[in-house]
């Protein structure tokens, strides 16, 4: 007997649980597996359009270009809506109407008209809504109002270099032309605004240098901050808006921004090491030096590998290149940590799992541990499980 679904959505949840019995002992972990579906019903001869513009934003006076695609949706199928007459109304900041057109769409679904906008009208929000068969089936809006096309722009740059709280960055700007041509000789003011958390009662810093002959620039932001707190753990972390306005001897002024990072440690080591390593699928990995804005950093380091009878490998990584760690080939499943040092950080510790597809039980201490085998196109078809407690363990 055929059901019909009444609802407009339908949702499934799927739910799996890991659960290991031995004898008279018993184990339910915390954690679960779950999957989410979801299911849109469509109406019956749902028509929508899609209402597009030749530009986001207009002056007073100005045409505009709008095109509409119209199609139907019948719950699985879908068709361009041909030869269907679409009424398309302008209406101004205000929801005023102030056009209305009529068209017909062609064989593909699509139709075109345009609009002359009133030289006198309001700036702000303008909207394209259509209609067809009396509803009202897709929308659009864009931007009226006073402007002046910018001749050039302003950029900032974060700097490549360790820095820490308290040090004054050297932040490079520039102010170039769309042709490319440096603005001389401009004013360039500039606001640095620090905020932390932790810390609410920084004050702003302003002040002013001049472009040279190539149109660049250099700000001297102070990483103002607690004093207390520079001795304190590199989760004390502070971000600088800085904020540089340029104006050009024509009066032209404009802006350019730039989010400056920085805590208490001027650089660290970060790795995408995983917790579960298979010996016959090793995947290409990285440790790198970063700096407060995340930047990667220049440098060569070590890697040491320990088990339970101590130091078993060990080998060189340069910064940020990726690498396959074949080392790891010859050793035992087991549990291992893995120490990189390089000098201007503190040691970077991880903890992981080796193990291999011919073992016949888990490996390490972990009473449920995941392990997802990807296939050669990248996607992710195979997955391992393991649990082991009080006696008994499971692999699957």
């Amino acid at each position: 007997m055929k059901r019909e679904i009444s609802m407009w959505h339908v949702i499934l949840i799927i739910m799996t649980y890991i659960f290991a019995q031995y004898k008279d002992d018993a184990y339910y972990p915390l954690s679960n597996l779950y999957g989410f579906a979801q299911y849109e019903k469509i109406r019956k001869h749902e028509i929508t359009t899609h209402v597009f513009t030749d530009r986001a934003i207009y002056r007073p006076g100005q045409e505009v270009s709008v095109g509409v695609l119209a199609y139907q949706r019948d719950e699985d199928s879908t068709k361009v809506l041909a030869d269907a007459e679409v009424h398309i109304t302008l209406s101004d900041a205000n929801w005023k109407e102030l056009e209305t057109l009529k068209l017909k769409t062609d064989a593909m679904g699509v139709v075109n008209g345009t609009f002359r906008l009133p030289e006198n009208t309001l700036s702000g929000w303008f909207h394209i809504n259509t209609v067809i068969n009396g509803h009202g089936c897709g929308s659009s809006e864009f931007r009226v109002e006073e402007y002046k096309r910018p001749t050039f722009e302003v950029k900032l740059e974060t700097p490549q270099t360790k820095y820490a709280l308290g040090d004054t960055v050297r932040m490079q700007g520039t102010a170039l032309t769309y042709t490319g041509l440096p603005v001389r000789n401009a004013l360039v003011q500039f606001t640095v605004k620090p905020w932390s958390w932790i810390d609410e009662d920084l004050e702003e810093q302003t002040d002013t240098v001049k472009t040279d002959e190539y149109g660049r620039f250099v700000l001297p932001v102070v990483l103002t901050c607690d004093p207390e707190t520079r001795n304190e753990g590199e989760f004390n972390y502070y971000h600088y808006t800085v904020e540089a306005n340029v104006t050009a001897e024509n009066g032209e002024t404009e802006t350019g921004t730039a989010t400056l990072y920085a805590s208490t440690r001027a650089s660290w080591l970060e790795s995408d090491w995983p917790s579960s390593i298979c010996k016959e699928h090793l995947k290409n990995v990285k440790i790198e030096l970063l700096n407060a804005a995340r930047k990667t950093l220049d440098g060569e380091g070590t890697v040491d590998i320990a088990g339970i009878a101590g130091n078993v490998a060990h080998f060189s990584f340069k910064s940020g290149q990726k690498f396959t760690p074949n080392d790891l080939l010859n050793l035992p499943s087991g549990e291992y940590k893995l120490t990189a040092k390089m000098e201007g950080a503190e040691d970077l510790n991880v903890q992981f799992l080796l193990f291999s597809e011919k073992d016949t039980r888990p490996v390490g201490k972990d009473v449920c541990w995941w392990y997802v085998r990807p296939n050669e196109d990248g996607s992710e078809s195979f997955r391992y499980a393991g649990f082991s407690s009080q006696g008994c363990y499971g692999l699957l």
